[in-house]
């Protein structure tokens, strides 16, 4: 198990390198349209959309701030985005798996003590 997550941690940081490259490329990443995107990319924007319009405002939008506007800076802010979106899904999947497998361990103390009681 320790190698796959070796292996893991080593791809995460590799796409965490990786992550400035967004900022040379042209047009607006996948799925970060707004509505007026939306619009011009496919000619209407569906009502589920347009009613969540406004709802959800990015910590870091843009992936900077009035700093941000050199290459060196747009960089900082895709990876300090970058950094704290991969901190906060390891922690997030951490507790899940420790939830996941409490029940686990636990049944198995209890079949453990029920053998040692025999």
């Amino acid at each position: 198990m320790e190698k796959v997550l070796r292996n893991l941690l080593i791809w995460l940081l590799i796409l965490v390198i990786l992550v400035p490259l967004g900022i040379i490329a042209s047009g607006t990443a996948y799925g970060e349209w707004s509505v007026d995107e939306l619009q011009s990319l496919i000619g209407y924007v569906p009502g589920g959309f347009a009613s969540l319009n406004g709802l959800y405002h990015a910590p870091i939008p843009d992936y900077g701030t009035d700093w941000a506007s050199s290459f060196i800076g747009q960089s900082l802010g895709y990876y300090l985005a970058a950094i704290i979106g991969v901190s906060l899904l390891a922690v997030l999947f951490f507790l899940i798996g420790r939830e996941l497998t409490k029940d686990k361990e636990d049944k198995e103390d209890t079949v453990e003590q029920r053998t040692n009681n025999e």
